[in-house]
């Protein structure tokens, strides 16, 4: 069983939503449970308080509080939202 081992494959279709705001859409990803790790080597599109983005791979650090985007990095970012943070 794929849980026991504290990885876990989801695949066709995923919305990711963290609670600072930021939302990712993709097809696959993996989530490393024990380690708080999601990660995906799939496009990647989302938006989050500071603007949008676009982008070929993904790693969310939870403990971290990390998101890292790699691959062909397309953003639009709002300066006055970043101001104000």
């Amino acid at each position: 069983m794929l849980f026991r081992s504290g990885i876990l494959k989801l695949d066709g279709g995923i919305t990711i939503f963290t609670d600072n705001g930021y939302t990712l859409q993709t097809e696959s990803a993996t989530a490393f449970i024990h380690e708080n790790v999601l990660q995906g080597d799939t496009a990647v599109s989302g938006h989050g308080p500071l603007g949008r983005f676009r982008v070929d791979s993904f790693h969310v650090d939870r403990l971290k509080k990390q998101i890292k985007l790699t691959g062909h990095v397309h953003m639009t970012l709002f300066p006055q939202k970043a101001s104000k943070r």
